[in-house]
């Protein structure tokens, strides 16, 4: 979440120098909220689980919060109404940060093009095992229960590491 508001506020100041703008304080506070966003669903999530941060903790991105297809446009058309397209950018932006973001490292990837498809997508990441990464890797839903059964780690969190071990 440190890595998604970081972004938020590099892109906000990145636009904001773009356009000429001087700093301005909201503008900077909007870009860190569009890009944390869409965890507001782990909130529901940890509650749902006893505040417990385990293997699981990927399906909070099982909500149209972490579908990229459908929440872009969906939120893209809510904003236009304010008819301000700087907030439109900054929010397309920081969103796309926060898809990339969880799209590798940490965690297993995201549901890019639901509802086109259901399969879940990450970068730089193997299939099996550790040995074999690619730069795309793809798991249908029952792939992925089994992927995190064998190999995710209920600790990661604490070990500051991946939910893969």
């Amino acid at each position: 979440m440190i890595i998604d508001a970081l972004g938020g506020m590099i892109i906000s100041l990145a636009l904001l120098k773009y356009y000429g703008l001087d700093v301005i304080p909201h503008v900077i506070i909007y870009g860190i909220i569009f890009a944390l966003l869409p965890d507001i669903d782990m909130i529901i999530w940890l509650k749902k689980d006893d505040w417990r941060i385990n293997k699981w903790a990927h399906e909070h991105r099982e909500h149209f919060l972490h579908y990229p297809l459908f929440y872009l446009p969906t939120v893209t058309l809510i904003l236009w109404s304010c008819q301000n397209y700087f907030y439109i950018i900054l929010f397309i932006y920081c969103s796309l940060w926060h898809f990339l973001h969880d799209s590798f490292g940490l965690g297993w990837g995201l549901k890019w093009l639901f509802p086109i498809s259901d399969k879940w997508y990450k970068f730089f990441a193997a299939k099996h095992d550790k040995k074999n990464i690619r730069f795309l890797t793809t798991w249908t839903s029952e792939e992925l229960i089994m992927e995190v059964e064998k190999r995710g780690d209920d600790n990661w969190h604490k070990k500051k590491k991946s939910y893969i071990t």
